[in-house]
This record gives C-alpha cells, sequence and structure tokens, in this order.
C-alpha cells in the first residue's frame, strides 16, 4: 500500500506588487487669507504574476529513487533538506507529512464503513481512495514613508507652505498547494484504457536525430490542471486535485 500510494501536488503561485510615489505641493501668496492653491501628483505601479503547475510522485520512487546519490550528493542528504521558512512558508516545511499520515492511517487503522464480516485488507468499501488538502500561505511585505517640510511664510511674496512626499512600497505573495494523495484498492478497475479511446490525447512530437516520431502522451487533462501520470494511482491523485480545484469559481475584475 505505502508502495503503490500516489502523490500529485498542484501549485498556484501569485505575486502582486506595488509601487506608489506621490506628491504635495501647497502655494501660498498674497490671497492666503482667502484663496489657497495644492498641487498633487501620482506615480502608481503595480504588477502581478501567477504561476500554475502540477507535478506527480509515488511514494516507491521517493522511497528508492531519492536515496541515490545526485551529483556527489544524496538528494535528502542534509544539505538538501529543508525546515520551516517563515518569510516564504511554501519553499519549506508545508505539512505533508501530516497529511500523509492522516492518509495512511484512514486506510489502515480506522473503518469507516460498516463491514460484511470480510477482512478490511480485502473490503474496498472501507478505504479511503484518495485524500486532497488544499494549504494557502499569504506573505505580505508593507512599507511606506511620507516625509513632509513645512516653509514659515515671510512676507507678501509668492512661495511654498509646505510640501509632502508620499512613498509605498508593497508585496503580497499569496501560494496556493493543493496535495492529492491515491491508492487505488484491489479490485477497482481503471477506466483510462476506455477514456483514452473516447476522448484520445493529442500526440505529441518526439526528435531524434532526423527523424521524427510519433508517440500517445501519458497526460491527464483536467479542468484545471494538466499533469503526467505514469501509475494509475498518480492519474487518480490529479483527478482528485482537479476536483478540488474545479469547484473553485475564479471572478476576475476588468477595469
Amino acid at each position: 500500500m505505502i508502495y503503490s500510494t500516489a502523490v500529485a501536488y498542484s501549485f498556484d503561485l501569485t505575486g502582486d506588487e506595488t509601487n506608489n510615489l506621490g506628491t504635495t505641493l501647497d502655494l501660498l501668496g498674497p490671497w492666503a487669507s482667502k484663496f489657497t492653491l495644492g498641487v498633487t501628483a501620482d506615480a502608481n505601479r503595480e504588477r502581478s504574476n501567477e504561476r500554475v503547475f502540477t507535478l506527480t510522485d509515488t511514494l516507491g520512487d521517493l522511497l528508492i529513487n531519492l536515496s541515490t546519490p545526485q551529483h556527489g550528493v544524496p538528494y535528502c542528504g542534509n544539505a538538501q533538506l529543508v525546515q520551516a521558512n517563515y518569510i516564504y512558508p511554501v519553499a519549506g516545511k508545508i505539512g505533508v507529512a501530516q497529511s500523509l499520515k492522516t492518509f495512511s492511517e484512514l486506510n489502515s487503522f480506522t473503518s469507516l464503513a460498516p463491514t460484511d464480516g470480510g477482512s478490511k485488507s480485502g473490503n474496498a468499501a472501507q478505504t479511503a481512495p484518495t485524500f486532497t488538502d488544499k494549504l494557502i500561505f499569504t506573505t505580505t511585505v508593507d512599507l511606506s514613508a511620507t516625509p513632509k517640510v513645512t516653509f514659515t511664510p515671510a512676507g507678501k511674496q509668492f512661495q511654498f507652505m509646505d510640501a509632502s512626499f508620499t512613498g509605498l512600497v508593497r508585496r503580497m505573495d499569496t501560494h496556493k498547494v493543493y496535495v492529492g494523495l491515491a491508492l487505488q484498492p484491489a479490485g477497482v478497475t481503471s477506466a483510462a484504457s476506455l477514456r483514452n479511446y473516447l476522448f484520445p490525447t493529442p500526440a505529441i512530437s518526439t526528435f531524434s536525430g532526423t527523424s521524427e516520431t510519433k508517440r500517445t502522451s501519458n497526460l491527464v487533462v483536467g479542468n484545471s490542471v494538466t499533469a503526467r501520470a505514469r501509475t494509475a494511482a498518480e492519474s487518480l491523485a490529479v483527478q482528485a486535485v482537479d476536483q478540488m480545484r474545479s469547484r473553485e469559481v475564479q471572478i476576475i475584475l476588468i477595469r
């Protein structure tokens, strides 16, 4: 069960950056008691970007292949492991271990459905074939300054009364991670062959020297994610993530 468990990670990374500059000038003249003239100027800039991608793994590959040294250093060695990152949490420890622990307990130590007298290992209805977690991390960095200079009026000539400057720098990163775990229970038949027959995936062109070959891709194309699945369990994990993301409604305001 542990070896064949698949995991899909769907990342949705959004960054918003705001840079605003503004200034205000108050002009004072002989008419100060009746009229003042204020001049303002602003230069506001905003930039936003969003990156979405989905990766898949199996626990068997993570347990075996990642122990092999890469570039002379084990991938899971001390030089590669990262701890919690309080500035950008998605780049550190995000709690996947707890999700994996809960998924394993649901399929090993609990009984969520009434039994028919058979053993738990042979009763596919008692297992949780998929488990999905949605993790959201928001980081906001905000810096603003408003210096002001006040001039003391002297005489009746045209002059400045005060001047102020406003500066704002803000960056907000919203990182979403959808983690899907899937285990294909024994006795469950995958509909991948029938689905590929009814809805064939496009062929991908590959080049080898001067010859071009065609092959059928092992891509899983959902409503909101596209990922590569090597096993039936990975395909099920991607579909579980796609189901969660498809329930979300995105509203885009046009300015």
